[in-house]
């Protein structure tokens, strides 16, 4: 009777070994890639009115903001270029805004798009792309594309697509 007993508290011991073990060897497979929901704040193009100067305006610009100053200095120089640009509330305690703009073009029709934005480990990678390519109007457009994503505190890097 002592050597069964014995038996079955080793083979306890074994199978309850074996299930520890399982969990413990389990591989780890890493930070898997996240696609991140994006909120649209405003898309569509500034309309030129004069030159389009500035410090976010003279060429193309991707940013990140996440602070209110920037979003209102933003907001100023979109502003100055078109009246119509609408100003938006955003809780930078909880997102951060993401900000493409193309180059100015000569005539309308044209976009910049955010398609996707993906998380991975160490950055967060935003994909742009051109869907229209413009000749619609005659008037002297700046296409830009404008998201509020939640705060991750992850360098952002600008993938172009084709």
């Amino acid at each position: 009777m002592y050597k069964m007993k014995k038996f079955l508290i080793v083979a306890c011991l074994a199978l309850g070994m074996t299930a520890c073990s399982n969990d413990d060897n389990k591989q780890d497979k890493g930070f898997e890639s996240v696609i991140i929901t994006m909120d649209n704040v405003m898309q569509g193009s500034l309309i030129a009115k004069g030159e389009m100067g500035g410090p976010y305006f003279a060429d193309e610009l991707f940013t990140v903001i996440t602070n209110q100053t920037d979003w209102q200095n933003l907001i100023d120089q979109m502003n100055s270029v078109d009246p119509t640009a609408p100003e938006t509330d955003v809780d930078f305690n909880n997102y951060e805004v993401i900000a493409v703009f193309d180059e100015g073009k000569t005539t309308g029709g044209y976009s910049i798009d955010i398609i996707n934005i993906t998380e991975f480990e160490k950055e967060i990678e935003v994909e742009v792309d051109r869907l229209h390519k413009g000749n619609d109007t005659q008037i002297a457009t700046k296409p830009f594309h404008i998201v509020k994503i939640p705060k991750i505190n992850k360098p952002v890097v600008f993938v172009e697509v084709d």
